[in-house]
């Protein structure tokens, strides 16, 4: 079962891009959960609850793949990117109308802040890939999913600026 998890259900055994997929399954499984209309409290925990699973999987089936941070173990990616969502699910929760549609500028600037993060893995996000074990291989891209969540607030900040003065 932990490599089933770890793989995100065989996305990482695709020969092209396994990162990459499994940062767009992610991004799929966020639409769907925001479809269904769920609030902030239950993200949050939906949020632990995929953090630990993600963990315990990595930690479970990185014994039965060779390197310390394999291409087919990619549920560090999904998880990374399901933080870089978060204030995306905020931004749902503020609005009535249709949640789905407002996402799409959101969620293509989520998805490539967090490749881009994930794949320079600029200041300590390149260092929390040098831990060893499980928390290596996670850490990075929930350092990345945060720091591309902190950049999505500041651009919303700043369009609301920038909103407000036309």
């Amino acid at each position: 079962m932990s490599r089933i998890i770890a793989t995100v259900f065989g996305l990482g055994h695709l020969p092209f891009v396994p990162g990459t997929m499994g940062s767009a399954s992610a991004v799929a499984a966020a639409l769907a959960v925001s479809a269904m209309g769920i609030g902030l409290g239950q993200v949050a925990l939906l949020t632990l609850l995929i953090c630990g699973v993600a963990w315990w999987a990595v930690y479970s089936a990185l014994p039965h793949f060779s390197g310390n941070d394999p291409s087919v173990i990619v549920v560090d990616e999904f998880t990374g990117q399901w933080v870089a969502l978060i204030p995306l699910f905020y931004y749902a929760t503020q609005r009535s109308d249709d949640r789905t549609l407002l996402w799409l500028p959101g969620v293509l600037a989520a998805f490539a802040l967090f490749r881009l993060l994930d794949i320079a893995k600029p200041l300590a996000i390149g260092s929390a890939e040098s831990l060893p074990g499980a928390t290596g291989v996670m850490l990075d891209d929930i350092l990345a999913g945060m720091a591309t969540a902190i950049i999505l607030i500041a651009l919303a900040v700043l369009s609301t600026r920038f909103e407000a003065l036309s």
